[in-house]
């Protein structure tokens, strides 16, 4: 079950990446074999992307919970300049 799932995410991953580069080529002709080699190579390498997004996400749901409450957006303004140095008349 786990292959299928693996191999029909190459399949779909290898053909979303031919078609956006299809998309977004530029006036630079680029070989079919190139193409299609780049295709593959996103298509075999889509677990590690999805991972690599998925630690990500874990990261910032932990930052958020460690973070202080004191450092936390508060609704006052910091103090300026003009009313942390007093003024010699």
């Amino acid at each position: 079950m786990w292959a299928a799932v693996y191999l029909s995410g190459v399949a779909v991953v290898a053909l979303g990446a031919w078609v956006f580069s299809d998309a977004v080529r530029t006036g630079e002709p680029i070989s079919v074999v190139a193409q299609a080699l780049w295709a593959v190579v996103a298509g075999i390498l889509w677990p590690v992307v999805l991972l690599g997004l998925a630690q990500l996400l874990v990261l910032r749901v932990v930052v958020k919970r460690l973070k202080p409450a004191s450092s936390e957006r508060s609704d006052q303004l910091p103090p300026t300049d003009r009313e942390t140095i007093p003024v010699q008349t």
